[in-house]
């Protein structure tokens, strides 16, 4: 029977959807190896459980309010039977989670995936996707002693379709032909709608808008309306070809999060905006390494003179895709979850070594 490793992660309106669609892309490389995957998310709105089971993952649903780390973590062990260790991507649960985790169950939390290095940590490895500056040192005093870090896109978890188009990407034209709108799975500020009006202005009629948006984005049926009266504009729900889109692209606007290490795979030269206060520093840091531009706070016109600037200028592209591509290979969950498989290998030997 393989090893079965469970993911602790949510998603919804207020939370998003990158804790779970990154630990998806992380499943999805431990399931390559021979690993099951049970999925412990709270039933709240937005959530995306059924997402997940149609990835082929055991899911199981917890109540929608778990009003502390303590109660959160009793009703997960409730559902670790079977499992060999935990994987947690959650910014309310810290090392007292982890812990409580461990001692009752016997169970090693293996992994915490972080990026705002805001609260201890209890887990065997600590993965980082953002902290490519810092060098690990925000953790500094936040891991217990042995504890191990994985820090930089290199580690960046996304599916496996990212690095099979990076190795197929073609060279972009000088002139840009399609523009791809992404703000993530629930884009709380609504930024998908504040790029688009920016893009109705004749200097863009003649451009093909690639327009996604997540399950959970509230103005579903009045952005699909606009879309579908505008030529050359597509409108897509919850894309599961994002990789192809991305690579189909002349240039991208988009949120600070998860979606920065997906163009950056692909080259895409992007304009992105931090739509939550975790994003600011990954946007600041990108946008100084010239690997994007940053847009300011959403505002049209703003958004609109940044945005024809930068099709305007072929040269200032090209750098911006070089620079982000040179960040991010698309290969990082197969790194992470063949740094997981070692530590499990480890913990066998350790166990037959005290039997």
């Amino acid at each position: 029977m393989s090893p079965c490793l469970a993911i602790r992660a949510d998603a919804g309106h207020a939370l998003g959807s990158g804790h779970v669609q990154r630990c998806l892309a992380l499943a999805s490389a431990l399931r390559a190896r021979g690993l099951t995957l049970r999925f412990l998310m709270r039933a709240c709105p937005g959530h995306l459980l059924d997402e997940v089971r149609a990835a082929g993952h055991e899911v199981r649903a917890l109540p929608a309010l778990l009003p502390d780390w303590l109660t959160d973590a009793t009703v997960c062990l409730s559902t670790l039977e079977g499992c060999a260790g935990l994987i947690v991507d959650h910014y309310d649960l810290d090392a007292r989670w982890q812990r409580a985790i461990t001692w009752a169950s016997g169970l090693p939390v293996l992994l915490a995936i972080d990026d705002l290095a805001d609260r201890p940590h209890a887990a065997l490895l600590l993965l980082d996707v953002n902290d490519f500056e810092a060098g690990g040192q925000r953790y500094a005093e936040l891991l217990p002693p042995g504890s191990r870090t994985l820090l930089g896109p290199q580690h960046a978890l996304l599916r496996e379709e990212f690095a099979r188009e990076r190795a197929r990407l073609r060279t972009r034209e000088a002139a840009v032909r399609r523009v791809l709108i992404n703000f993530g799975g629930s884009d709380p500020r609504d930024a998908t709608a504040i790029a688009w009006q920016a893009l109705q202005t004749p200097a863009c009629a003649g451009l093909e808008l690639d327009v996604i948006v997540g399950s959970a984005y509230v103005d579903r049926s009045g952005l699909a309306e606009a879309c579908a009266a505008r030529p050359h504009t597509a409108f897509t729900v919850q894309a599961h070809d994002m990789a192809a889109r991305l690579a189909a692209a002349d240039l991208a606007i988009g949120a600070g999060g998860t979606g920065c290490w997906e163009r950056a795979a692909l080259g895409v030269p992007a304009l992105a905006c931090a739509i939550a206060d975790n994003q600011r520093a990954t946007v600041a840091a990108l946008a100084a390494r010239g690997a994007l531009r940053a847009l300011p706070e959403p505002d049209v016109d703003a958004w609109r003179a940044a945005i024809l600037d930068l099709i305007g200028d072929p040269f200032a592209r090209a750098a911006l895709g070089r620079a982000a591509q040179s960040l991010c290979d698309g290969a990082g969950a197969g790194r992470v979850a063949d740094h997981l498989l070692a530590l499990l290998a480890e913990g066998r030997n350790a166990q037959r070594q005290s039997a």
